[in-house]
């Protein structure tokens, strides 16, 4: 009986710890490449009762330091703004979470919009998806959330 509990014992031991140490650990090279994406929810502008509805659509390019390029459009409340998503850093952690910081400038302005956005994201497994929400905005108080999908491992030049 101890001998059959110890030979189970050792086996799942067998089993199960190949399978803890191929978890998912991430970096950088984890997000490396070419993205699609979309951003979908509402944002809260300064003396406007009701949140505006936002989709963004776009693609951006990811390097091996992290540095991305992302131009995109976005409609708010019926409007179109073209963008480029500029000044962007981000940290991917080990536990295949995110953060990434970014202004945003219209397409033909002289600088950004004032201050920073930042996003909280979590990486799929197989890396090839994250999903985001934007815990500030530039354009207001934001309310939505972004799923990024690799359309290309390598970061090639994006344009829109």
């Amino acid at each position: 009986m101890i001998l059959r509990a110890a030979t189970y014992t050792l086996f799942l031991a067998v089993w199960i710890c190949p399978a803890l140490s191929a978890q998912m650990q991430c970096d950088v090279q984890t997000i490396r490449g070419t993205w699609a994406y979309n951003y979908q929810g509402s944002v809260i502008l300064p003396d406007v009762p009701q949140p505006v509805p936002i989709v963004m659509l776009g693609v951006a390019s990811i390097d091996a330091q992290g540095r991305m390029t992302a131009p995109g459009t976005a409609i708010m409340g019926g409007q179109v703004l073209d963008f480029d998503m500029v000044n962007v850093t981000i940290e991917v952690k080990p536990d295949c979470t995110l953060t990434a910081k970014w202004g945003l400038k219209a397409k033909g302005a002289q600088a950004p919009f004032p201050g920073q956005g930042i996003d909280r994201c979590v990486i799929i497994p197989q890396g090839n998806e994250f999903q985001c929400t934007t815990i500030q905005g530039v354009l207001g108080k934001p309310i939505y959330i972004g799923i990024f999908k690799r359309i290309h491992a390598v970061p090639t030049a994006v344009a829109w």
